[in-house]
């Protein structure tokens, strides 16, 4: 895998990677609280018959941490849209998990001519109900408190996402705590969150929005998603089939929020045959 790269976007110190030399390009875009590291066993893979392109979001990862970015669904899709511009990215096949699926579906309604295919990995802020722990950490001073990285309550944490416990390693436990700890990381995180979710779930308000134009999103779409998901509950894919044509999906059983982690050679192979049929129409 190639070395990290930064960028200036918007003013931000941005970390991506670039892993490929042939092929359409792919564009990776993780989730709240998270990286590129998310997509270590997905790289690879893509990369052999892709250009891979994926990067660290604001406040993420090692991506600057600014307190004064706005953090909210608009202004993430301008930070990819300017991303994707700087690099010179035309057009590519873009792939969103979580929160990232939400940005993706921004983007594609944004930059149409841009986008080649969409793929929605267990996407956030389509239906309203998601992790109580969550919903908790939107509330002032008891959100800092839920949140405080420590070892105790990453692992919680990220036991919680997955149906797999095993696949929460002590080493990547210490990873996703690293990023925690950075200056700037916790806010950002909270900030984040704040802007996606109340007491009651997802934002009303970005829920209804989005049903409201998600009819404009017209290109090849694959959704994957877990069956056991904790954090954005399989049974949202109602609205994205109610608001748009799904071309390809995939249930996973037994997988919590991460399928790309869970059932990496699965989640592999299902999007590369769904990138493989996009590129030969």
């Amino acid at each position: 895998m190639s070395e990290d790269r930064e960028i200036d976007i918007m003013g931000l110190r941005t970390r991506y990677r670039q892993v490929g030399t042939s092929g359409p390009a792919v564009l990776l875009i993780h989730g709240i609280y998270s990286s590129i590291e998310d997509w270590e066993s997905n790289i690879g893979p893509l990369a052999e018959r892709h250009r891979v392109w994926a990067l660290d979001l604001p406040g993420c990862g090692h991506t600057d941490k600014p307190t004064d970015f706005d953090q909210s669904p608009d202004g993430q899709v301008a930070f990819l849209r300017a991303f994707v511009t700087a690099v010179g990215l035309d057009s590519f096949h873009l792939v969103g998990h979580s929160m990232g699926g939400r940005l993706s579906l921004g983007i594609t309604r944004t930059e149409p001519e841009r986008v080649r295919s969409l793929t929605l990995v267990s996407p956030a802020v389509i239906g309203y109900e998601t992790y109580i722990l969550f919903r908790l950490s939107t509330l002032p001073g008891l959100g800092e408190l839920l949140t405080w990285p420590n070892v105790l309550g990453m692992r919680t944490l990220m036991r919680e996402v997955v149906y797999d416990k095993s696949v929460i390693t002590d080493e990547l436990v210490r990873e996703r705590l690293a990023f925690a700890r950075m200056p700037g990381a916790q806010r950002a995180f909270l900030r984040t969150l704040r802007e996606l979710t109340t007491l009651r779930g997802f934002r009303r308000d970005l829920v209804r929005d989005l049903h409201g134009w998600l009819d404009e999103i017209d290109l090849p779409l694959m959704v994957v998603w877990g069956k056991q998901d904790k954090l954005t509950p399989a049974h949202h894919l109602r609205f994205v089939e109610q608001g748009t044509q799904v071309a390809r999906k995939e249930l996973y059983d037994r997988c919590g929020h991460l399928p790309q982690l869970e059932h990496r050679d699965r989640f592999n192979a299902d999007l590369c045959a769904f990138l493989a049929d996009v590129d030969q129409r």
